[in-house]
């Protein structure tokens, strides 16, 4: 009868310890469990940070990225101001040149 007792009692502890497990790992999908090592959550909140700085250094270069983009593009609006400048310039002398003749 207590060899009967003693496995039913381990069988209710076998139970309860999976359903434990069980409805941890259902609260907490992630597994940031506080009953975790102290070396375990370390390891992920380096992990975590060193996600967030990659994606803080990944925003650093588009914006370098896109500020080269812009002195690019403003230097070839630059050019093409000065070409149009020049051609206008032209335009005006030769006109001068012209009316010039008729009197």
């Amino acid at each position: 009868a207590v060899e009967d007792f003693e496995s039913i009692l381990w069988n209710i502890i076998n139970n309860q310890n999976f359903q434990i497990h069980m409805f941890r790992n259902y609260l907490n999908p992630d597994g940031y469990y506080l009953g975790d090592t102290e070396e375990t959550m370390r390891e992920k909140v380096i992990r975590e940070e060193m996600k967030e700085e990659m994606k803080e250094e990944m925003k650093e270069e588009k914006k370098e990225e896109s500020k080269e983009e812009m002195k690019e593009e403003m230097k070839e609006e630059t050019d093409d101001s000065a070409g149009v400048n020049l051609m206008s310039g032209l335009a005006l002398a030769s006109s001068v040149v012209a009316v010039s003749f008729l009197f």
